[in-house]
């Protein structure tokens, strides 16, 4: 006699039903062997609804829900669920969503769910008018390591007109000038920041705005980069959208932020104060965003900065995270069409 399986779902309809082939009837047989006896729970009123799984094979009875089997009334574990798991995979294909509701898959917390620094903490305006005078000690291994590392980064800011989309001091606008970009403009949040941009007269144009809107032209740059400011921005899409909009056709976009793994092990982006540490406000964005949120863009790179023994034999606080990833890097080309 063939084993038969039923689903039992509480619902006043038929239950679906299907029989194994022998190959099914054995792999199931192995993995109810593989079964750790346990202290038989009190059976319970399962009400509306999916109740498990009856199967009925040779002499045998079985009820499978959920990590826990029956056979003839004997109690086995199954904490992995792996014997349910695999009759609705084998079972027919609606059983998936009958049996297991689509499951949300999560997304980061806020970043005050993983501080453990718990230093005080400034808005992006305030924390960076107070960065500004000492913010270009910050070490290039976060930021230019990566850039310097791209294939092709490089050729594509030769000649080009780039808007440098949170553009701090300037540090940046320097690695973009030294590599030939025809015409820099620079957007920045804070006054103190961009005064320190503008005074190196490497930026035809500073605007301070928002880098989500930053009311320039429309198509008007070959290429736009951002480094170390996404982790201040709660909308990603609201980024990729005006990056967008600023890029003319085919032109390219280059990203390097902290990476999601290395801001979860609760290091804010952070400074010294008048002898204190202080942090600036945090978000923290997943590696999928960056794919998901960029629309109308296609990634052409992508690269992580690992801390790495020569890093922390440099800079001795390093240590603790050798072999982490602490920064990621994106190269983006825009589509061709004008609006994503």
């Amino acid at each position: 006699m063939a084993t038969r399986v039923t689903l039992q779902i509480y619902s006043g309809r038929p239950d679906p039903a299907w029989d194994l082939d022998p190959g099914a009837e054995r792999e199931l047989a192995r993995r109810i062997a593989a079964l750790a006896p346990i202290a038989a729970p009190p059976e319970q009123d399962a009400g509306l609804g999916y109740r498990g799984f009856a199967v009925v094979t040779g002499g045998d009875e079985l009820h499978i829900r959920g990590d826990l089997v029956r056979v003839n009334g004997r109690a086995l574990a199954d904490p992995n669920e792996s014997v349910e798991a695999w009759l609705v995979a084998t079972g027919p294909p609606e059983l998936r969503t009958r049996v297991r509701p689509p499951r949300d898959v999560g997304a980061p917390k806020p970043f005050a769910h993983y501080d453990l620094r718990i230093y005080p903490t400034f808005g992006v305006t305030d924390g960076y008018a107070r960065w500004a005078p000492s913010y270009d000690t910050v070490d290039d291994r976060l930021d230019l390591d990566l850039l310097d590392a791209s294939p092709r980064l490089g050729a594509l800011v030769a000649d080009a007109r780039v808007v440098d989309l949170g553009c701090g001091t300037g540090r940046i606008g320097a690695w973009l000038h030294a590599r030939r970009a025809r015409e820099l403009v620079g957007v920045d949040l804070s006054s103190e920041m961009l005064e320190r941009a503008a005074a190196r007269e490497l930026y035809a144009r500073t605007v301070r705005a928002e880098i989500t809107a930053t009311g320039l032209e429309t198509g008007g740059f070959d290429g736009a980069i951002s480094c170390m400011v996404l982790d201040h921005v709660a909308d990603l899409a609201a980024f990729f959208a005006e990056a967008h909009r600023l890029l003319r056709p085919g032109g390219w976009l280059s990203i390097v932020d902290f990476h999601p793994f290395f801001m979860m092990r609760g290091v804010p982006t952070h400074f010294a104060d008048g002898g204190a540490q202080v942090a600036i406000e945090n978000h923290v964005h997943a590696l999928r965003d960056f794919f998901q949120r960029a629309v109308g863009f296609t990634v052409v790179e992508f690269e992580e900065r690992f801390v790495t023994d020569e890093w922390a034999l440099a800079v001795p606080g390093y240590r603790k995270h050798v072999g982490l990833p602490v920064t990621h890097a994106w190269l983006y080309l825009r589509d061709a069409q004008l609006n994503p």
